[in-house]
C-alpha cells in the first residue's frame, strides 16, 4: 500500500506539472507543500517512511528534473543520507 501511494504522489505531481502553463510548471507552484513535506518525510524516524521519501524523489527527478534543479543541494544531500542510512538496509537499498 506505501508503494502504492508513493506511485500515486508521484504521478499526481507529475501531472500538476505537465497539464499547466509554462510559467507555471515548476512542482513548487503547482504544489507547493510537497517538497518540504518530502524533505520531512526523508529524515523521519519511521525507516518506512524515509523510503517512501526517497522512492517518490526518485521518481520526481526522473519525471521533473528541470523543476527541482533550484533544490540540487538539498536533494544530494537527501539521497546521500539515503543511501548511507545508519539505521535501516532496507532505507539504503531503496534507491
Amino acid at each position: 500500500m506505501r508503494k502504492k501511494l508513493a506511485d500515486a504522489v508521484s504521478e499526481l505531481a507529475l501531472f500538476l506539472s505537465t497539464h499547466c502553463p509554462a510559467e507555471e510548471a515548476l512542482i513548487e507552484r503547482q504544489w507547493p507543500q510537497l517538497l518540504p513535506f518530502l524533505f520531512r518525510l526523508s529524515k523521519s524516524e519511521n525507516e518506512e517512511q524515509r523510503r517512501s521519501a526517497l522512492e517518490m524523489f526518485s521518481k520526481l527527478c526522473l519525471y521533473l528534473g528541470d523543476s527541482l534543479k533550484a533544490h540540487i543541494n538539498i536533494l544530494k544531500d537527501v539521497l546521500t543520507s539515503g543511501l548511507t542510512d545508519q539505521k535501516s538496509l532496507k532505507v539504503r537499498t531503496s534507491l
